[in-house]
């Protein structure tokens, strides 16, 4: 295959990694910048919900 498919591959590939990695590491920070534990994945929590409430108006 020429190297264009290829660097598509890849980067289609790291593009789709980065939604879990930023769960991941927003809740890690948010569990060190919480003042509570249960405050930890509040703004990963908040991300989701305003994606969810608000997709129908694109």
């Amino acid at each position: 295959m020429p190297l264009n498919v290829w660097v598509l591959v890849a980067a289609q590939a790291l593009a789709m990694c980065t939604a879990p990695f930023i769960v991941f590491i927003g809740s890690i920070q948010g569990r060190l910048l919480a003042p509570a534990p249960e405050l930890a994945t509040l703004p990963v929590g908040l991300l989701a919900a305003s994606g969810i409430s608000f997709h129908h108006y694109l």
